[in-house]
């Protein structure tokens, strides 16, 4: 009798341990994710100019030395509003630094 008895309690006995493990309780990390948001890209521009090269201040002039020095003006004009253009475009195409960016600088 014992012989039936002694692999019945072995097994009884290792389906109680199994039992008695108590289940892993998972743990729940919470982190803080810092995503970049795109925002729309308002530079602060200043007003367009008026050109030295309008058409009315061409059809005033009759002189063609005049006329020559108003299209002149009138193109470094331009060149210089497109410099400040280029400048703000070039600040809006920047990539956004991402906070992990400046963590890691230190």
């Amino acid at each position: 009798m014992t012989v039936r008895l002694l692999p019945a309690a072995a097994l009884l006995f290792a389906l109680t341990a199994c039992q008695t493990c108590p289940a892993p309780v998972p743990k729940i990390v919470v982190e803080t994710q810092r995503v970049p948001t795109p925002v729309p890209c308002q530079p602060n521009l200043p007003p367009q100019p008026a050109y030295a090269d309008a058409p009315d201040a061409l059809r005033g002039t009759t002189d063609l030395y005049e006329r020559v020095k108003l299209l002149l003006l009138g193109r470094s004009q331009r060149a210089a509003r497109e410099e400040v253009l280029n400048a703000a475009l070039t600040q809006c195409a920047a990539p956004i630094p991402s906070a992990t960016d400046a963590a890691g600088a230190h």
